[in-house]
């Protein structure tokens, strides 16, 4: 069951979401993370970057019943010292 109110108070605080058209939905909480995901094919697809707005909550709601099996959503932020995989928040662990 996900909780989609914790995915929702993520999503307030965030730059953009992404979802790679499978499985990979991220909530990326800065500007970094956003510029990542660009350099990493994201925003072409048939993976999609929008914005964090009004909107986006209904968007990766969308995305999660479309993903395939295995599917999750993770918060990342930038971190600037230590692991890079400290950035990572699991809201809705992989099923």
């Amino acid at each position: 069951m996900v909780d989609w109110n914790k995915v929702g108070a993520y999503i307030k605080k965030a730059d953009s979401v992404a979802w790679d058209g499978c499985h990979k939905i991220y909530i990326l909480m800065d500007k970094e993370e956003t510029q990542k995901m660009i350099e990493y094919g994201y925003s072409n697809p048939p993976s999609v970057l929008v914005p964090a707005d009004a909107g986006a909550l209904k968007i990766v709601a969308e995305w999660y019943r479309e993903s395939c099996p295995l599917r999750f959503i993770s918060a990342v932020k930038t971190v600037n010292e230590g692991d890079e995989g400290d950035g990572f928040t699991t809201v809705v662990p992989q099923i």
